[in-house]
C-alpha cells in the first residue's frame, strides 16, 4: 500500500534524534545564568539543570498515541504544558518542536507493532505525512540562534558484543481464594490426578502430579509447595509461585492465585488424566451505554452442570457487543464484536470497531486486537483452523484497505496467525450493501464465507433482486477462487456454514423467510446441491448457526412457526411453547441425499431466541435467550440468557439459565 506504512510492516519508520535539542538547551541556559557566588546552593542551581521535556511524566504509551491522533496541530508554541512567564521564545520554540516530534514518534511506534491492523496503518499514514509537513514548513520559517535543525537519517549506532539473556516468562493464572494464601483452594477433592511436560532441547518429560500426596489442606500454599517439589525432584527449574491481587480499596481483602515462573530452556503444557466438557458461551449484559460482553465457562458434568468463570469485556468508554466465539486445538477461546471506545491497548478508528480477543482455557487474556476503518465495522463470525490462525469476518464501512474500493456497507475477511500477527485483510466492494454473516476453514487453509449482498459480488453472477445469499471461497492467502449467488426476486441470505468430513460446504440460508440447508461441492462455484432440505416458514424468526457432527446436521434458530417439520417429514421432539420459540432441527446426512429429522423446541410462553449450537460427543449445545423461565418458576424481570444441552436425540439433558443484576442478559455463541 502507499504511504509510509506498508501491511507487512513499516516501509519507512521515521526515528527522531531528541539529543540536539537538549544539549542546545543546557547550553543556552549555561550562557544566561549568572556566575556562581558562594551563597548560591547546588539545589537552586538544580532547579534550572534540565529542559522542560526532562520531567518525570506519567503519560502512558496509547494516552501519547491519542494526543497525536487528536492534536489539531503538531506545533503549538502557547503549548499549556510550557506555561512560565520567564521562559523566552526561544525556549518556547524548542518545546514546541519537541512535542511535534513526540507526537510523530508515538504514531510511528504504533504502526511499528506487528499486531497493529493495517486498516489502522492507513489512518497513521496520513496522520504522520500530515504531521511530518507541518514540521517541515516549521523550520522552515523559524530560525533559532545558534542552530540549525535539518531533515536527514541518523548514521551512527553502536551495538554491545555482551548478549543478555531473555528474561524468564511467568504465566498469572486467575483468583482462587480469597483472604490468605492458606485458604483451601474451592471445588478440589484431593483426588485430582495430572500432567506437567516439560520440554527442552533434549526431549520432553512428564511429572505426574496427584494431589492425594498432599498432606494437609488443599490450599494455595500447600499445592504450590507439592508441585515444585516434584519439579525439583526431577531437576526442573520451572516453578509455580503465589500470584497476590490486590483489592480496589485498601480495606479489600486480597486474593491469591497460582503463577506459572519458566526458563528460557524450558516450555511447560498441562494435560489432565480425566476431564470434562468445557462449555464456553458468549454474550452481552447490560443494555443502552451499559452494555458489555460476557464470555462463561461452564463444566458438563454429564446430567447436570456447573460454573467455572465469568470474564467481562468492556471498552475504556462507550459499549461491547458479541457475535462470535469459538475454540482451537489447544484450548484457546476465541470472541469477536465490536466496540465503541478503545478496548485494552487498541484505539478505534471511528464510531464503532471490531474486536478479537483471544483467552486461554482459564479465562486469562491472551492478546487482543482491533480492526475499524474512519466510520463503522461489525465482526459477525469467527473461525480457526488445525495451525492455529484465526479468521474474522463482518462488514464495514469506508475503507480497511487501500486498494478497497467502498459501496456503502462491505464484506470483509481478515485473517490472523496464533500469534495475533495479520496475515490480509481482504474487503469486498460491490455497488451496494453487503456483509459476511459466517466463515469456515477448510482442512487445507481455504476460507469459505457465507452472507448477503444487494448487489453482484464478481463478475459473471447476477443479482436476482433485493438481497441474495452468497457464498465466497479464498485461498488460504486471501485470493479469491469463486463466488456463487442464489435467491430469488425477495431479500434472501446465507447464515450458517460449516465444513463436513469430505471436505463439502452445508450452508444454511432464509430465503424469502423459508429456512434451507444444502450440500454444495466445494470444488466450484457452480455445481447443483448434492441435497437441499427445506424446514418450512421461520415466521419472524431466524435461522442462526449449524453444527455439524458425524452423519448429523443440527439448525438452530428461531420461530414463531409451531409445525417446522419440512412439509411434515421431521417429528416434533418437544412441542412448540407459544409466541417465538428457539429450536434445533437435525438433518440426517447419507452422503448423497439428506432427510429430516426432527425438530425440538426450546421456549416458554414468551419470547425465547436461539443464537448458536454446537455439536459433540453425541451432544447439542444450545444458546439464546430467554423472556420466560425455562427451568419453571418465575418470570424474570428482564431478559436471561441460556444454555441447554439436548442428547442426540433432541430431549433436553439440562438448562443453566442466568441473569444479569446490572439489566438483561443474552448468550449469543457457544463453544
Amino acid at each position: 500500500m502507499g504511504g509510509l506504512f506498508g501491511p507487512s510492516g513499516l516501509q519507512t519508520l521515521p526515528t527522531f534524534d531528541f539529543s540536539v535539542l537538549g544539549s542546545y538547551y543546557q547550553a543556552q541556559i549555561q550562557l544566561r545564568a549568572p556566575p556562581a557566588t558562594a551563597s548560591q546552593s547546588t539545589g537552586a542551581q538544580d532547579t534550572v539543570s534540565f529542559a522542560p521535556w526532562d520531567k518525570k511524566s506519567d503519560a502512558t504509551a496509547i494516552s501519547r498515541l491519542k494526543d497525536a491522533l487528536t492534536a489539531s496541530s503538531f506545533i503549538d508554541i502557547r503549548d499549556s504544558d510550557f506555561e512560565n512567564a520567564s521562559i523566552d521564545s526561544e525556549e518556547r520554540k524548542l518545546f514546541a518542536m519537541y512535542k511535534a516530534l513526540s507526537r510523530l514518534q508515538a504514531l510511528a511506534s504504533r504502526a511499528a507493532q506487528d499486531s497493529t491492523p493495517e486498516g489502522e496503518l492507513i489512518g497513521l499514514s496520513k496522520r504522520v505525512k500530515a504531521g511530518l509537513g507541518e514540521v517541515k514548513s516549521y523550520l522552515g520559517d523559524t530560525s533559532f540562534d545558534d542552530l540549525t535543525l535539518l531533515f536527514g537519517k541518523r548514521q551512527s549506532k553502536a551495538e554491545s558484543a555482551l548478549t543478555v539473556a531473555r528474561a524468564p516468562s511467568k504465566y498469572v493464572g486467575p483468583k482462587l481464594v480469597s483472604g490468605a494464601a492458606t485458604s483451601v483452594i474451592p471445588g478440589l477433592t484431593g483426588t485430582e490426578v495430572f500432567t506437567i511436560s516439560i520440554a527442552k532441547s533434549t526431549g520432553t518429560t512428564d511429572v505426574a502430579i496427584d494431589l492425594s500426596q498432599i498432606s494437609g489442606d488443599l490450599s494455595v500454599t500447600n499445592v504450590i509447595d507439592y508441585m515444585n517439589a516434584q519439579l525439583s525432584a526431577g531437576g526442573f527449574y520451572t516453578r509455580f509461585t503465589t500470584n497476590i491481587f490486590e483489592g480496589k480499596k485498601a480495606t479489600d481483602p486480597k486474593n491469591y492465585g497460582i503463577g506459572v515462573q519458566t526458563t528460557v530452556s524450558e516450555r511447560v503444557t498441562f494435560s489432565a488424566a480425566v476431564s470434562s466438557p468445557a462449555v464456553y458461551v458468549a454474550g452481552i449484559k447490560g443494555s443502552g451505554a451499559e452494555q458489555t460482553g460476557q464470555l462463561l465457562k461452564l463444566t458438563d458434568q454429564g446430567s447436570s452442570v456447573s460454573t467455572n468463570f465469568d470474564t467481562k469485556i468492556a471498552p475504556d468508554s462507550g459499549i461491547a457487543d458479541v457475535r462470535a466465539t469459538t475454540s482451537d486445538s489447544n484450548g484457546n477461546v476465541y470472541v469477536v464484536g465490536a466496540v465503541t471506545g478503545d478496548l485494552g491497548a487498541g484505539i478505534v478508528q471511528g464510531d464503532q470497531d471490531v474486536y478479537l480477543r483471544k483467552y486461554d482455557a482459564a479465562g486469562q487474556l491472551i492478546w487482543s486486537r482491533l480492526l475499524g476503518s474512519s466510520e463503522r465495522a461489525s465482526g459477525f463470525s469467527v473461525a480457526t483452523d488445525s495451525d492455529g490462525n484465526v479468521a474474522i469476518a463482518g462488514k464495514v464501512t469506508d475503507h480497511l484497505t487501500s486498494s478497497a474500493i467502498g459501496g456503502g456497507d462491505d464484506t470483509f475477511v481478515t485473517k490472523f496467525d496464533s500469534t495475533g500477527r495479520e496475515v490480509f485483510t481482504r474487503q469486498i466492494a460491490p455497488v451496494f450493501d453487503d456483509q459476511a454473516n459466517a466463515l469456515a476453514f477448510d482442512a487445507d487453509g481455504s476460507l469459505y464465507v457465507a452472507g448477503q449482498t444487494k448487489s453482484a459480488m464478481a463478475s459473471g453472477v447476477t443479482n436476482g433482486g433485493g438481497s441474495d445469499a452468497y457464498l465466497m471461497k479464498l485461498t488460504s492467502a486471501g485470493s479469491l477462487d469463486y463466488v456463487r449467488q442464489f435467491g430469488g426476486t425477495g431479500d434472501d441470505r446465507a447464515t450458517a456454514l460449516s465444513i463436513d468430513g469430505n471436505g463439502d460446504v452445508v450452508l444454511g440460508t432464509v430465503e424469502a423467510g423459508t429456512a434451507k440447508v444444502r450440500k454444495l461441492l466445494s470444488t466450484d462455484g457452480t455445481s447443483d446441491p448434492v441435497w437441499e432440505v427445506s424446514l418450512g416458514s421461520l415466521g419472524q424468526g431466524q435461522l442462526s448457526s449449524l453444527a455439524i457432527e458425524g452423519g448429523s446436521v443440527y439448525v438452530a434458530g428461531s420461530t414463531n412457526n409451531a409445525a417446522l417439520t419440512a412439509g411434515g417429514q421431521a417429528s416434533i421432539v418437544t412441542a412448540h411453547s407459544g409466541g417465538e420459540d428457539a429450536f434445533v432441527f437435525k438433518i440426517d446426512d447419507a452422503g448423497t441425499s439428506a432427510t429430516a429429522a426432527f425438530v425440538t423446541y426450546v421456549g416458554t410462553s414468551k419470547n425465547d431466541g436461539g443464537a448458536g449450537i454446537v455439536a459433540s460427543g453425541g451432544a447439542v449445545y444450545l444458546t439464546g435467550s430467554t423472556s420466560g423461565n425455562l427451568q419453571g418458576g418465575a418470570v424474570p424481570s428482564a431478559t436471561n440468557g441460556y444454555v441447554t444441552k439436548l442428547d442426540s436425540s433432541g430431549a433436553r439433558v439440562w438448562t443453566y439459565q442466568y441473569e444479569n443484576a446490572d439489566g438483561p442478559a443474552a448468550a449469543r455463541a457457544v463453544t
